[in-house]
């Protein structure tokens, strides 16, 4: 009768460890500081009424390093949106320990076939997934950079991503349910001042006001980039010294012709083997996204060594383009030139009057 109900409750709570994950989805980020496991946890709660659904629950996805390392999480309050706007939605909060760094919003409209078990979307209304604008503080996301880079200052973000109405989901591939490949996406992230510290005592400081816009398959990034100050001290090769002692090994084989049958074919050191060190795995094609970005360099960018100790300036222009494999990359276009500066050789030290570098 209409007066009969049904609730039902379903509860998921799981560890998996460093290996097994490993195992079943090999990723660098699971053995990266340390190492680490993966908690998920969820709760569904599911009652229907007089033939009125009622769906909610969280869930959760927690980072948990073996080293005295902040826990990384995402927790989902999702439910079900009754009336005019009826849907399925979601809140979302990305969380180092206790502390917000990002939240957010996601809304799917449509409803449930409660024959099928199918989700229908809604056929005059698109997914949503929106980020207000919020600033996040890189300095408390500091540990996830290598030891020898540190970063500082205040991101201001925002993100929006629309995607398509049931009737243009329709045209989408199975893989792709949501229509998210061509969805559009607009966003920004501005940094008033940005300090980066650099292997070499190196430095820079930067001004960042980006755009992203287009399909969320291929967004285009623009914006402006200026570099406020900046060291950078260009690292000194150690001299080596040839060992005057032992056997002259590699002078024998020169004179007997076998240095290409010892090192070039068979790869081996003259005396014994050669540490061939850790094998590397066939390198992943890395996508870069359409780039429209100008950076302006006003000066009191200093780089120095090797004798020399000059301040740049000048404006470049940053696209995405192929090299000569087709393999993508970041391409500048512009001018560099010195401001002022020395150069020490052979025990003087000459002025630098002129010198330019051009991109093309």
């Amino acid at each position: 009768s209409d007066d009969l109900g049904l609730t039902l409750q379903m509860a998921i709570d799981l560890m998996l460890r460093e290996s097994f994950l490993m195992e079943v989805a090999p990723n660098e980020i699971w053995q990266s500081g340390g190492g680490k496991d993966l908690s998920l946890n969820a709760v569904v709660n599911f009652e229907s009424a007089k033939g009125e659904p009622s769906f909610s629950g969280q869930a959760g996805a927690l980072l948990i390093p073996h080293r005295d390392l902040p826990e990384f999480g995402l927790d989902l309050d999702f439910f079900l949106i009754k009336g005019d706007s009826s849907g399925l939605g979601a809140d979302l909060v990305l969380h180092e320990d206790q502390n917000s760094l990002l939240t957010g919003r996601f809304r799917w409209p449509g409803h449930a076939d409660l024959e099928t078990g199918q989700w229908i979307a809604a056929t005059d209304r698109a997914m949503q997934l929106h980020f207000p604008q919020q600033k996040i503080n890189l300095e408390s996301l500091g540990h996830l950079l290598p030891p020898e880079v540190a970063a500082t200052g205040l991101v201001d973000f925002g993100l929006d991503l629309l995607g398509k109405t049931g009737n243009e989901i329709e045209n989408e591939p199975d893989t792709d349910p949501l229509g998210i490949q061509n969805a559009l996406l607009k966003g920004f992230v501005r940094i008033e001042q940005l300090d980066v510290e650099l292997p070499n005592r190196s430095r820079i400081a930067l001004k960042i006001d980006t755009q992203v816009q287009g399909k969320a398959a291929a967004p285009v990034i623009s914006g402006d980039i200026k570099v406020l100050t900046g060291y950078f001290r260009i690292p000194e090769i150690p001299q080596t010294l040839l060992p005057v002692e032992g056997e002259s090994l590699l002078w024998q084989a020169r004179a007997n012709d076998e240095w290409d049958s010892e090192i070039s074919t068979t790869g081996e050191y003259l005396g014994g083997q050669k540490d061939q060190g850790p094998i590397l795995g066939e390198a992943k094609e890395v996508s870069i996204p359409e780039l429209d970005v100008m950076v302006e360099i006003p000066g009191n960018l200093i780089v120095n060594g090797f004798g020399l100790n000059v301040e740049l300036e000048g404006n470049l222009h940053a696209t995405r383009g192929q090299d000569h494999e087709g393999t993508q990359m970041v391409v500048l276009k512009g001018d560099v030139g010195v401001r002022q500066g020395t150069l020490k050789f052979m025990n003087n030290v000459f002025d630098v009057a002129r010198a330019d570098i051009r991109f093309n």
